[in-house]
């Protein structure tokens, strides 16, 4: 059976997902989402559209996630408007298993946003190569969108 995210993770199905009053959302913004639930319930409470003007809906949220599943990490299904496609990309990021889909990710971001710092992707990778080669410590990996986490994720299950 295929859950909804097209994924290997346990997720209900589509027709079985809570409706957005049932969801413990974070005050409608991506800002603290940590799950596809709430990412849903923060696209459809807020009307997010895309740079045409269309809006998201239920279907093309799950179409643009299992997009982004089929063609590895192509974000381009996520608008960049309010956060989303940075919310999604960090959604991926914290199921990045191994350093290829971490890199194939990587790819797709254009960059991410440090505390002190703004990295361009081939900046992130260069970094974590260095990480992974024992030149650099994990410490130099940025926390932003959960990336040191998944790092340390894939040197663990690398080893």
């Amino acid at each position: 059976m295929l859950d909804r995210f097209g994924g290997g993770a346990n997720f209900e199905y589509r027709d079985s997902f809570p409706k957005n009053e049932e969801i413990n959302s974070p005050e409608g913004n991506f800002e603290n989402v940590k799950n596809w639930e709430e990412f849903y319930s923060v696209v459809l409470k807020n009307e997010i559209t895309d740079s045409t003007g269309t809006p998201y809906d239920e279907d093309r949220i799950t179409a643009s996630i299992g997009l982004s599943r089929l063609v590895p990490f192509n974000l381009k299904g996520f608008t960049k408007k309010s956060g989303m496609r940075e919310a999604a990309a960090k959604l991926f990021i914290s199921e990045a298993q191994t350093f290829e889909q971490l890199f194939l990710l990587l790819d797709n971001i254009e960059t991410i946003s440090g505390s002190n710092y703004t990295y361009t992707n081939d900046e992130l990778k260069q970094i974590i190569e260095a990480v992974g080669q024992k030149i650099i410590t994990i410490n130099n990996v940025t926390r932003s969108c959960g990336l040191q986490e998944a790092v340390k994720r894939c040197l663990n299950n690398n080893a």
